[in-house]
């Protein structure tokens, strides 16, 4: 079944979930954002994408998005202040 992944990357936790064309999700996990560095975050994120995979066997993923509050420009983070990053 072909679904979305969805990413939020919040000051606190990393969410992501898995939800079908008609709005079904799927599957949803979130992932406290302990280390807050870009690789920590990506790290998190990781455990939380593999969470829903694991949970929704079979899905296919179609396409992805990532949400972030802060300033982006052309595919970089230029501030965003929940996380502490500038320019990554």
């Amino acid at each position: 079944m072909e679904a979305a992944l969805g990413i939020d990357l919040g000051g606190t936790n990393a969410r992501a979930a898995l939800v079908t064309r008609d709005g079904r999700v799927l599957a949803h996990h979130k992932e406290a954002l302990t280390d807050k560095s870009p690789a920590g975050t990506v790290e998190s994120v990781a455990r939380a994408v593999e969470s829903c995979l694991q949970s929704a066997e079979g899905a296919e993923v179609a396409a992805c998005g990532v949400g972030v509050a802060g300033q982006l420009r052309e595919g970089t983070v230029v501030v965003a202040p929940n996380l502490g990053w500038t320019e990554v």
